[in-house]
């Protein structure tokens, strides 16, 4: 028997048959809202892992030149899988994140323009930073520097 000759048997008023149907629609609608939001933050984490990748890239640098790279081209061992976004686009050229690296005593910001060269100015600190983040506020800040 189906569901149709099943809700027929019931006996079900017209207004009845209506408040169940926008029941199922409403916890339809409920499932598909958390099944989006799970996806979201799974890009968030996803992001964030990448960015302490890069992180420890740059600390790694930083621990045999005694400066910060002036830009990430000069990271030579960074995984292409660390610049690409969750959904797998872009690449090291364009990544899903900003870097930027500056003089001493420089303000550290996101809005900050990068001011070192490490030829005439040695880089002593950075900023590592994505506007991307879907369910945590942006911008989501690695730096080498406390606020």
């Amino acid at each position: 028997m189906g569901t149709r000759a099943r809700l027929r048997r019931l006996n079900l008023a017209p207004i009845e048959k209506f408040i169940i149907a926008a029941l199922v629609g409403m916890v339809l609608a409920l499932g598909i809202a958390e099944y989006s939001s799970s996806h979201a933050r799974h890009r968030d984490a996803e992001r964030q892992a990448d960015l302490t990748i890069v992180q420890s890239k740059i600390t790694a640098y930083h621990a045999v030149n005694a400066r910060y790279p002036v830009s990430l081209a000069v990271l030579a061992d960074l995984p292409t899988s660390a610049c690409r976004d969750p959904r797998g686009h872009g690449d090291c050229s364009h990544p899903d994140y900003t870097y930027k690296a500056f003089k001493g005593g420089s303000a550290v910001a996101a809005s900050s323009p990068a001011n070192c060269d490490n030829a005439a100015i040695n880089c002593d600190s950075y900023i590592l930073f994505t506007l991307a983040m879907e369910t945590q506020s942006n911008p989501y800040v690695l730096s080498s520097k406390p606020f």
